[in-house]
């Protein structure tokens, strides 16, 4: 019995040692479960950190191409923010000297503005005296067999055109035009069609003759303030003034054109009756 006891306490001691093996083993996998999601965290994290690694290396070698560009692209000197906060307080100063420059002249403009106004009624004070000095001196002139000179009326009337060149674009140009060239009405036959009237009066020469009234068509481009064409007429009856037209039409002068076709008729008109009369 001496070997089966001995070998009884052979197994005893395997049976203990294979019990602490399965204990150790048991602790290992309770470990392994318990540390397997923090492991699978882990994983992910140093995998997005390495994700994010790889982009940000490859915006940081696109920003240097970027700048390697911007480099050439703009060589020394380059714009630093000492000098555009310098060149911005420069030019914030020259918008300050520029407004004041527009207030002086908005100041000068309301000056000449009352300076016009009353040179105008100089003007109007002293066309009443050039009538009466024209009416007297039609009589002398006609008391001494004169005949009027046809150039007179048309430096009269380039006068006038001159004075409205002048008052032209100020609040009173429609009345000055108006008087000064004898504008009857004005009328938009549509959005791109403007008609004026005007009356030609009769030459001093021929007072049993009555005014006609001349009839400027001005059409322009429609939406702009281009001028197109025009066309005149004078008592009815269509004038050929291609030319005038023409020349006014391509420079846009509409002002000009105005003025060159009164300037023209109205010399016209004086020159045929001097021509009657001397026939």
């Amino acid at each position: 019995p001496l070997p089966t006891k001995s070998l009884r306490l052979r197994n005893e001691e395997k049976k203990r040692v294979l019990k602490e093996a399965k204990e150790r083993l048991a602790e290992r996998q309770e470990d392994v479960r318990t540390l397997a999601p923090l492991v699978e965290d882990d994983y992910h994290k140093a995998h997005s950190l390495t994700t994010l690694a790889t982009t940000l290396s490859a915006q940081i070698l696109d920003a240097r191409l970027a700048l390697t560009r911007l480099r050439q692209a703009h060589p020394h000197p380059r714009l630093t923010i000492a000098s555009a906060t310098a060149t911005l307080d420069s030019q914030v100063e020259q918008m300050q000297k520029m407004e004041d420059k527009l207030q002086g002249l908005n100041s000068q403009i309301g000056v000449a503005k009352q300076q016009l106004k009353t040179e105008m009624a100089d003007l109007e004070r002293l066309r009443g005296v050039e009538r009466e000095r024209v009416g007297e001196l039609g009589l002398v002139e006609k008391e001494a067999g004169e005949v009027e000179d046809p150039r007179i009326g048309g430096l009269y009337d380039w006068y006038a055109s001159c004075q409205l060149f002048i008052l032209d674009g100020s609040l009173a140009s429609l009345t000055i035009h108006r008087s000064l060239l004898s504008l009857k009405s004005s009328h938009a036959e549509s959005e791109n069609e403007l008609r004026l009237t005007y009356s030609i009066d009769p030459p001093a020469s021929s007072p049993s003759s009555s005014s006609k009234d001349l009839v400027l068509t001005l059409l322009f481009i429609p939406n702009t303030r281009q001028l197109a064409s025009a066309d005149v007429s004078l008592g009815g009856v269509e004038l050929d003034l291609g030319d005038v037209i023409d020349a006014h039409v391509q420079a846009n002068d509409i002002s000009g054109l105005v003025w060159a076709i009164l300037a023209r008729v109205r010399t016209e008109s004086r020159s045929r009756s001097v021509d009657g009369d001397q026939i």
